[in-house]
């Protein structure tokens, strides 16, 4: 690993997540991010003094490996649940099951934290997003709901005191990114206590959302507000104007097909899509049954046992509602998330032999065991549309 360069390695590879850790650990300033297009951050190679300390928090460049090369398809996980917030609004308005929320709130409210670090539509810029630390409930509420798009989530972490206590809410690779940020500079660790991870498929650039509002030919200084999900599940995705009225309304799945689906390069190579590295992981029960009650579910799953001691406290405070499900029944909703991490070190490699740019990928024999499975799938896959094809043509000729 090359260590006396900066992230200009990363940024020019187009292997940049935008999680902000860069930022958040230079100790001369010399890194500037912009919080509102889709640009990397920049270095001021005259402030740079190459110590090498943004390129070890960078997960674009620099990934964890053990997602890539583990059996496990989930990473680890003490115990697994579906479940939701016993707060109807929360969970109304959230994109799934108001988990994140009523964590962050319960945190607060019982003094365990004094701050959470989250993402949240811009107040001043609709179509943009802004990290802030929430220090009440009705802060941690006005971030509800997904963001599908850059967030630097990381970049808070310079902001934080280091006599007080967080939480911390991100995306696999913001996560993995705080994994590093807390290994660099290990007096953070007092700091950050707890980890909430948010299944993540990619995370599309502003232009796709900045493509929604153009298609419909909407003014984008009367836009107040977007929400991408919400309103029951999976939720829908509105504009509203300046009034606070929806000009604008469509099923989450329909404006995420449509618009949202363009994967940017370095999500390409992800392995790590539900969280490993958090204590707590939550994401969306896709292919499981949904009585859509007043709102949706929650997959959650307890990683650390912090994080299952967290969610036992919300139960016994008849904050959420939670069953326990089986890895199997995980396994079958998190279908597309984890047909992406099967074949991430196989893109990785297919890459490197076409002599693109790649994340730096450890090769060991389970590796190579994954890789043949991945290419067998691949062949028969192929096989089988040519025998159908073939099946087709004959028909055609009798």
């Amino acid at each position: 690993m090359v260590l006396s360069d900066n992230i200009n390695i990363a940024t020019k590879k187009g292997l940049c997540l935008r999680c902000g850790a860069c930022y958040a650990v230079c100790p001369v300033d010399a890194i500037s991010i912009d919080l509102t297009t889709d640009n990397y951050p920049i270095v001021d190679n005259l402030l740079c003094t190459k110590c090498g300390k943004c390129l070890k928090v960078c997960s674009g460049m620099f990934p964890d490996q053990q997602p890539y090369a583990q059996k496990s398809l989930l990473g680890t996980v003490l115990n697994a649940y579906i479940g939701f917030s016993n707060d109807a609004k929360i969970r109304r308005s959230s994109a799934s099951g108001g988990l994140a929320t009523s964590i962050s709130c319960y945190l607060l409210s019982a003094g365990i934290i004094d701050g959470v670090i989250l993402v949240r539509g811009n107040i001043s810029n609709a179509l943009r997003n802004e990290v802030i630390i929430a220090s009440t409930s009705e802060e941690v509420k006005s971030c509800q709901g997904s963001r599908y798009s850059p967030a630097y989530v990381c970049h808070r972490i310079r902001n934080i005191d280091m006599t007080k206590r967080y939480a911390f809410i991100g995306k696999p690779c913001d996560i993995q990114s705080l994994h590093k940020i807390l290994t660099v500079c290990p007096e953070l660790s007092k700091a950050v206590i707890y980890k909430i991870g948010i299944f993540c498929h990619h995370t599309p650039n502003y232009k796709s959302t900045d493509q929604v509002i153009d298609k419909f030919g909407y003014n984008k200084e009367f836009i107040s507000r977007i929400q991408y999900r919400g309103d029951g599940w999976p939720g829908y995705f509105k504009i509203f104007d300046n009034n606070g009225d929806v000009v604008f309304q469509e099923k989450y799945p329909v404006i995420w097909s449509k618009y949202l689906l363009k994967i940017p390069k370095r999500c390409n190579f992800c392995s790590d899509c539900t969280a490993e590295s958090a204590d707590i992981s939550l994401g969306d029960p896709w292919n499981m049954p949904q009585e859509n009650e007043g709102g949706g579910k929650n997959i959650i799953l307890a990683r650390s046992r912090k994080g299952e001691d967290l969610i036992r406290l919300l139960i016994d405070n008849n904050l959420i509602t939670c069953v326990k499900i089986s890895l199997i029944q995980v396994l079958q909703s998190s279908k597309s998330l984890l047909k992406k991490k099967n074949s991430a070190a196989y893109k990785i490699i297919l890459a490197k032999i076409r002599m693109n740019d790649t994340p730096y990928l450890k090769i060991n024999l389970h590796l190579f065991f994954n890789m043949a499975k991945h290419i067998s799938y691949r062949v028969k896959r192929i096989k089988n549309i040519f025998v159908s094809n073939s099946s087709k043509k004959d028909k055609e000729l009798v």
